[in-house]
């Protein structure tokens, strides 16, 4: 197997543009290594001092492709996401009634999570317009509780729900942002995910 072979086999499940870029180091590398076995014609001198630089070269090419993989790295929660159909967070969030128990997939910018368990997050828009809490099918499964910063793709359905002053209490004090009425209660949409894959922004 040759260096790009190599390269694609060693990471299948990079994303298409990313593999591009890694076939391309990949190709480089392959140059270095032809042109070390040419070398030939060169002086001892002048091998000993390109032999170490070729070696840091292709250091540095490997190095390159572990940090690629690294920040392209996805993490998938609960199932995996189906093809249901994209829906834009921001106009959804407009009006989510339009939206109520419609099996969709949707993306956005984890700004909270559950410190506790990890149990449900917050998800803001690319516009910073609009925020969901997010819970998941079941209680089935949680995210990590180091991941706001990062991009989230969820499939799942906008439910409308009644948060009794009890529940309202308990999501303030693991850090949601809710705004009680004036018996402590509060009717808000949310988004419950049977899905959802994160990655670094």
């Amino acid at each position: 197997m040759n260096t790009i072979g190599a390269v694609s086999t060693f990471f299948p499940g990079s994303n298409q543009a990313l593999r591009s870029e890694l076939e391309r180091l990949g190709f480089l590398a392959l140059v270095f290594a032809c042109e070390e076995n040419c070398m030939g014609s060169l002086t001892e001198g002048a091998r000993t001092m390109k032999k170490p630089m070729l070696k840091s070269i292709l250091v540095l090419v490997f190095l390159t492709i572990a940090f690629s993989v690294n920040s392209e790295q996805v993490s998938q929660h609960g199932a995996e996401i189906g093809d249901s159909p994209e829906l834009d967070l921001a106009v959804a969030l407009e009006d989510p009634s339009r939206h109520l128990d419609q099996l969709v997939t949707v993306e956005g910018k984890v700004v909270n999570v559950c410190q506790m368990k990890g149990c449900w997050l917050e998800l803001m828009t690319d516009n910073e317009s609009h925020r969901i809490r997010v819970k998941f099918e079941n209680y089935a499964f949680f995210v990590p509780k180091d991941s706001s910063g990062q991009l989230a793709r969820l499939e799942g359905k906008f439910v409308r729900e009644t948060l009794s002053k009890r529940a309202v209490d308990h999501l303030i004090e693991d850090g949601a942002t809710l705004t009680p009425g004036e018996d402590g209660t509060v009717e808000t949409y949310s988004f419950v995910a049977r899905a959802v894959e994160l990655r670094n922004s």
